[in-house]
């Protein structure tokens, strides 16, 4: 089920169209209910409501009315535009989206002795005619309602199409019998159709029957006493579709075949399913899965073989690797630790100490493992800083140069250092022949100091130091 709608509110301007309210359920609707109130006074003329739907991108007006001010919501009949329909208060158009317009046709222009037109509020609703809910239907005994009080069955939802209500009039004065309709709090709410029971009747009357409902989310029956005495009444609704059948279940044909709650998809995307023979999907086997025949067009329904088994309890067994088998002997039953190997065309389960190949590392330690090299990490720094923890490569052997000092500069350890880490310190061209770098631990000692200095007194110009992180600390070498 699904209703589009959306209320809205303005002060109707003389001469000028204004926009009131907009729905855009992106695609066509055949069934539009248009819910007014206010605009009441003004200079004595009516407001011209307009229904305009986008086809194309272009706004096209499909219905039209000229309504009076009204305290009490109702509901709006238009006139369908190129058709020569009488008024209706169903419209269908097609369109992407929808929008209500006013305009107040007054004559005469407002002056102080003439009262100003009050704000109008509409509700507009659209729905497809097939989006239609469940039957309901709801019976209760009211009463005793004193003169003048009301009681109203629970609300019943809707989109639906039709209502029948009935009443008990056994011994029962005359009572007022209604029913509203409007699209959830904030919207107009408008009586529908309402009668007057005589009461001379001796047995359940029935009130409406086959009531034609307009577009909305909620509809509200209720009886009203207009005698003077207290009376007792039961009062009963029900609503339902002449598209469905019972229980609110469409019937489809076509692809899908029955009621919506038992359907059979007998296509997919077009494409017809086998369901005879062989490959069935009218009895498909344990675990199938759908396979497209192109020569034959039609889906069928298969249990794969071969090289991957499927069962419907989540195990898949693989019985090759990228179209090579797996020997079933050993891949069948492999030891722990086991690795797949290639050999002689196909995978087998190798244990690690025999494995006939050269592992190639990466890392601090590149090339094959019978002849890898140790990679370090070098760095070139002029007259600034140096974090090694902010640098790509923070731990392994790592060479930091700095040169042009024209101060005193810092140079700044891993805050977390890995053990074995190897840090040299390089002045690049003598600038500590008149200046100093000083190295920080960065809470790690330095030879039991927070800090070292490099100077030309103990380092020299193009002098440097190496430190070694040993687990705590950084150790000079």
């Amino acid at each position: 089920m699904a209703v589009f709608s959306s209320t809205g509110t303005i002060t109707p301007v003389i001469g000028v169209e204004t926009d009131v309210v907009t729905i855009a359920p992106g695609n066509p609707l055949d069934n539009l209910t248009v819910y007014f109130q206010g605009g009441q006074f003004g200079a004595g003329g009516p407001i011209g409501l307009a229904l305009y739907a986008v086809v194309g991108g272009f706004r096209t007006r499909v219905a039209q009315a000229d309504q009076q001010g009204s305290a009490q919501g109702v509901i709006v009949e238009f006139q369908s535009i190129g058709r020569g329909d009488s008024e209706t208060e169903e419209v269908d158009a097609g369109g992407t989206s929808y929008i209500i317009t006013a305009i107040d046709k007054s004559t005469v222009v407002p002056s102080p002795a003439i009262p100003v037109r009050q704000p109008i509020t509409v509700t507009l609703a659209g729905v497809d005619t097939f989006d239609t809910v469940a039957d309901a239907n709801f019976g209760q005994t009211f009463g005793p309602l004193a003169p003048g009080a009301v009681g109203t069955l629970p609300i019943l939802g809707g989109y639906a199409q039709l209502m029948d209500v009935a009443i008990d009039q056994t011994n029962l004065p005359g009572v007022f019998v209604s029913v509203a309709a409007d699209c959830g709090p904030g919207s107009v709410q408008a009586v529908v159709q309402g009668t007057t029971m005589s009461g001379q009747d001796q047995t359940i009357a029935g009130v409406f029957r086959g009531l034609k409902l307009p577009v909305a989310t909620r509809y509200f029956v209720s009886v009203t006493n207009q005698s003077a005495q207290n009376v007792t009444a039961t009062l009963t609704a029900v609503t339902y579709s002449v598209s469905v059948t019972a229980g609110g279940v469409v019937a489809l044909n076509g692809d899908v075949i029955g009621p919506s709650n038992a359907n059979t998809v007998i296509k997919w995307s077009n494409v017809p399913l086998n369901r005879a023979g062989a490959n069935s999907f009218a009895a498909p086997t344990d675990a199938a899965i759908p396979i497209f025949n192109a020569g034959l067009g039609t889906w069928f329904a298969i249990t794969p073989t071969g090289d991957v088994q499927l069962t419907d309890a989540g195990g898949t067994k693989v019985v090759a690797w990228e179209n090579v088998p797996l020997d079933p002997v050993t891949m069948g039953a492999p030891a722990a630790g086991d690795i797949p190997v290639f050999t002689a065309g196909e995978w087998v389960a190798t244990p690690p100490g025999s494995i006939p190949f050269v592992v190639t590392l990466t890392g601090n330690a590149n090339g094959p493992s019978n002849a890898n090299t140790v990679q370090y990490f070098p760095t070139s720094t002029t007259n600034a800083p140096i974090n090694v923890g902010a640098q790509p490569n923070p731990h392994g052997l790592i060479y930091e140069g700095f040169n042009g000092l024209t101060g005193p500069q810092t140079g700044t350890l891993n805050a977390a250092p890995t053990k074995g880490d190897l840090v040299i310190w390089k002045d690049e061209d003598g600038s500590l022949g008149s200046q100093t770098f000083t190295i920080n631990g960065n809470g790690k000692l330095i030879d039991g100091l927070a800090t070292f200095v490099m100077s030309a007194a103990n380092v020299g110009a193009f002098g440097s130091i190496t430190v070694l992180y040993n687990g705590t600390a950084w150790a000079i070498v």
